[in-house]
């Protein structure tokens, strides 16, 4: 006979499996469609730079023709 928690057993090991899968579908979608592209953060951070006062010299090396990934 056996007992309610080995008949759900497979139901779990499905769900287990089954769960990454949706995530990494979710993060897929989220990429292709509204995903923040790393050229609008980089014109993002530019733009807040422009509104500071006086930035820091660290931040001289944040240009618009530079890779942001230095």
């Amino acid at each position: 006979m056996q007992t309610l928690g080995s008949k759900m057993r497979p139901m779990l090991y499905l769900c287990l499996l089954l769960v990454p899968c949706l995530l990494l579908l979710e993060e897929a979608h989220a990429a292709r469609h509204g995903g923040i592209s790393l050229r609008s953060q980089h014109m993002a951070l530019l733009h807040w730079k422009a509104t500071l006062a006086s930035p820091p010299l660290q931040m001289s090396s944040w240009q618009e023709n530079t890779s942001p990934c230095n």
